[in-house]
């Protein structure tokens, strides 16, 4: 992308007094200082005032005027300007303040004063930041090697939020999004920066506001080696601010139950060596956080931790985003790029979905594992790249190795080392524990100062559900019913869990009716009974289903359940 102007341009928007353009886009970063009055074009024509290379901006996209103020003016563009997160009606003039970002095409316009004391840059709303924020997750998604990094300020003295703004506006830079999370909490979106220098950036915000008397703590998150997702990315500032939780955040795991223990013991083993992984389960069961966990237990932790989701990228595109190419490998290659292999250089990647991807891709995979070589697209010399891979999935790698859609000696490749990572259903003990760890983790990331509690009947409705779904549900529940609840006590109306539980009338169970000493009695008995109870118990009924669910003390839709899972002949009631 390309960017010229007949403004004057300046190489360094600091040293000179007078107010300067900024345009951001794509590998683009310009300045141009302003007229003090006038008005100017911004559009993809080349001899406009302002021409920008970018195929989504209209040929005359926006009039910004330069006066007492600035004003910002959308000239009936095809993808619209827009100011706040809004799209700006054309035709009209909207007040444009210096620190603003201004949406036009793939690029952001902000109009910046300099002067030997700036004035004090606004702070925007966290919804905007969030449209900046998955903005940056978009393109970094298709760009391996983009880097940028997510802040979290909290200010724990008493310090107005115009003095946080205006030494914001002495040590950021122009395009970096100062926001306001919460009471007394700043984030900072760092875009398109190396990691390194938002620490750097963040450190002397933080020395800057220290030595004006404001006691503050700070958190950064950096993707893609904190996080992929803007909720991963926030709960890793969070354990930073809030210690008082990460105790409970940081580990992310409940082994509670006798298989989970088992499992983390084989983990561990597992964790220290270098031998490929593979983990089992059902879908939402947790295998990302398993292979989470056994990379930060690894010698690799200090090394990237590459997360790759085979069955979202395209299968055209899978090869050259694995493996990188080389300019000129392919219409539209014009530079070489690096593969997200790569980019793992040290650390560990885990290729979620693995049943999906294709015969061709997975011959390359056995070489890489074999003998750590990779072909990059285009190139003529294998390459050596130093990772470990931690593969899962949900499919039956057996009976697709039968039916040819999975490579036989891949699956022996990648099954070094085996992980069954058994559903949530099948370890109840664990519900409660996770469900403790979740609710700390979403409190934090909503800003919350208290986690709140559990009441005995939401105990209850949470140990007798069956969690079709396993961890991921559990999750998801658990974070809409914090949202929904008034922030000290979760009650089963939050949870919206009844009507699952009560779809079969002959199975309902009324644990809000019964005291607590009797609901406690419940949730204990709630669990899995043994495959030989529950064959004793429906002999004892002569196969009736309803008898037998009473005699166990779990809702009769349950009791099928376990008919399913144990193997059983679906049993008829006798006459």
């Amino acid at each position: 992308m390309q960017a010229r102007s007949t403004l004057t341009a300046t190489a360094q928007p600091g040293a000179n007094p007078k107010p300067f353009l900024v345009v951001l886009g794509p590998g683009l970063f310009t300045t141009y200082e302003l007229p003090a009055q006038g008005s100017f074009i911004v559009g993809r024509r080349p001899g406009t005032e302002v021409w920008v290379d970018d195929g989504l901006m209209s040929s005359e996209h926006v009039r910004i005027s330069v006066e007492d103020g600035c004003s910002v003016e959308d000239l009936g563009s095809t993808n619209g300007t827009y100011l706040r997160g809004e799209r700006l009606q054309p035709g009209r003039r909207h007040a444009l303040p210096w620190g603003e970002a201004v949406g036009i095409g793939s690029c952001l316009l902000v109009i910046q004063a300099t002067s030997p004391a700036p004035p004090s840059r606004r702070a925007i709303s966290y919804g905007f930041l969030r449209i900046r924020l998955d903005e940056e997750l978009a393109r970094a998604a298709v760009d391996p090697a983009r880097r940028f990094s997510l802040a979290r300020l909290q200010v724990l003295s008493p310090t107005p939020m115009a003095a946080v703004c205006h030494t914001a506006s002495e040590v950021l830079r122009p395009f970096d999004t100062l926001s306001v999370y919460a009471a007394d909490e700043y984030a900072v979106l760092f875009a398109q920066t190396p990691h390194e220098e938002a620490r750097q950036l963040l450190a002397l915000l933080y020395e800057t506001m220290a030595a004006r008397g404001s006691t503050v703590r700070c958190g950064i998150a950096c993707y893609p080696d904190n996080g992929r997702t803007a909720l991963e990315l926030e709960a890793q500032c969070a354990r930073v601010l809030r210690p008082a939780l990460s105790s409970e955040t940081d580990s992310n795991v409940a082994a509670e139950s006798p298989a989970m223990r088992e499992l983390y013991r084989y983990a561990e083993r597992a964790a220290r060596s270098q031998i490929s992984l593979l983990i089992t389960g059902e879908t939402g069961a947790g295998k990302d956080m398993l292979a989470r966990w056994v990379h930060a237990h690894s010698p690799r932790a200090r090394g990237p931790f590459q997360a790759i989701n085979c069955a979202a990228l395209p299968e055209a595109l899978l090869e050259s985003q694995l493996f990188g190419y080389e300019r000129g490998a392919f219409t539209g290659a014009t530079r070489s790029q690096k593969g997200l292999l790569e980019a793992a250089e040290g650390g560990t990647v885990f290729l979620d979905e693995i049943a999906e991807v294709p015969l061709g891709v997975q011959a390359k995979l056995l070489r890489l594992l074999d003998n750590g070589e990779m072909q990059v697209v285009g190139s003529s010399r294998p390459q050596r790249v130093n990772v470990r891979f931690v593969a899962a999935t949900n499919v039956d790698l057996v009976r697709a190795v039968a039916e040819q859609r999975f490579r036989a000696d891949l699956l022996y490749r990648l099954k070094g080392f085996e992980l069954r990572l058994p559903p949530l259903r099948a370890r109840r003990e664990d519900i409660l524990p996770l469900s403790r760890s979740m609710l700390a983790r979403f409190s934090a990331v909503e800003g919350l100062e208290r986690v709140p509690s559990l009441s005995p009947e939401a105990v209850a409705c949470l140990l007798a559900h069956p969690w079709p779904g396993n961890v991921r549900e559990l999750g998801n529940t658990l974070h809409r019913a914090l949202v929904l609840s008034d922030h000290q006590l979760i009650t089963p109306d939050e949870l919206f869990l009844n009507d699952d539980a009560s779809s079969d009338p002959a199975g309902t169970e009324e644990p809000t009716e019964r005291p607590v000493e009797e609901t406690t009695k419940l949730s204990r008995r709630v669990s899995n009974p043994s495959r030989h109870r529950v064959v004793d118990t429906l002999s004892e009924c002569g196969g009736n289903q309803r008898r037998a669910a009473e005699l166990l003390g779990i809702p009769r839709k349950r009791l099928r359940e376990l008919i399913v899972s144990y193997d059983l002949p679906l049993p008829r009631a006798r006459s």
